[in-house]
């Protein structure tokens, strides 16, 4: 399997892109990827780029060699580029070569990624849902964020609810965020996704009842004593909205107001399930009955 890689600067054909440092480690160091190996970068606005690395170390120059897609070695050293096996390359760029697009490089070398054609391949769900998940107690966030995007979600909202163990300072919170964020990213390199789900900013509960009022979508709140079973739901027109509990479940003030705001309570079987496990669940049996399953 080709690696996939996110990469967040623009991209054009036949660009020589310098990887961000977290993306030339992973290729070079973990995956020990070497010159000339195939990869694909996304931007994460759909579709992907066809690429091949290349390896060394870079120079003070501003060009890279727009010919079709390919570069040999003397327009490679042209544009700035020098191999890490050929001290004796010149730092000139070539005054017709196109741009080089940088990112933050890596300081113990430089992953380049030479960019061929762009390929119009979606693999988005056509449902559209969004978990709204109770921040649940130690590392088991990153478990649910990293398999519901496997599993097609589209976006996925954090909130406090009152039984919620985790409980963070606003900078620890943030920190918190973004690494959710970066295991949504991973997931998509792995999965084959070409748009990143967010995963948004922790909301109180009441708050965000409050906001989701406004919103066009099919509600949904499970819970193990919900009266209605999933197989049993028409398939929704409009996008889905899934609350998921903490650990001890949600609190009866919590449910009032989720069905004052239009939630309607959803089992899945007769089993209680784990807070990181429920979201998952519910997702693949979504895809199933109405998605791409």
């Amino acid at each position: 399997m080709i690696p996939r890689f996110h990469c967040p600067v623009p991209l054009a054909p036949g660009a020589l892109v310098e990887l961000p440092a977290a993306i030339a480690h992973h290729a070079l160091k973990v995956l020990r990827m070497k010159d000339g190996d195939a990869l694909v970068l996304f931007d994460g606005t759909g579709g992907e780029w066809r690429a091949t690395l290349k390896v060394g170390r870079p120079l003070a120059a501003e060009g890279a060699p727009r010919s079709g897609g390919e570069a040999s070695a003397s327009g490679m050293r042209d544009a700035g580029f020098r191999s890490a096996a050929d001290p004796s390359a010149s730092s000139v760029a070539s005054p017709q070569a196109g741009p080089l697009l940088q990112a933050p490089a890596s300081p113990r070398g430089t992953a380049l990624a030479l960019l061929h054609e762009f390929e119009e391949r979606e693999s988005e769900s056509p449902l559209a849902v969004t978990l709204v998940q109770a921040l649940p107690a130690g590392d088991k966030m990153d478990w649910v964020v990293e398999k519901c995007i496997e599993l097609g979600v589209a976006a996925i909202q954090p909130v406090a609810a009152k039984r919620s163990v985790m409980r963070l300072t606003p900078d620890r919170m943030a920190r918190r965020i973004a690494h959710w964020n970066a295991i949504a990213r991973a997931a998509c390199e792995q999965c084959g996704r070409n748009r990143v789900p967010p995963v948004l900013p922790v909301l109180d509960l009441p708050q965000y009842l409050a906001q989701t009022q406004t919103q066009n979508a099919c509600r949904l709140l499970l819970s193990p004593h919900g009266s209605q079973a999933l197989r049993a739901q028409a398939k929704p027109a409009a996008p889905i909205v899934a609350m998921i509990g903490p650990e001890g479940g949600w609190d009866e003030g919590e449910i009032a107001a989720a069905r004052a705001a239009g939630f309607a309570e959803l089992r899945l079987g007769p089993r209680v399930l784990r807070t990181e496990t429920a979201g998952a669940a519910l997702l693949a049996a979504l895809q199933a009955l109405w998605g791409d399953f």
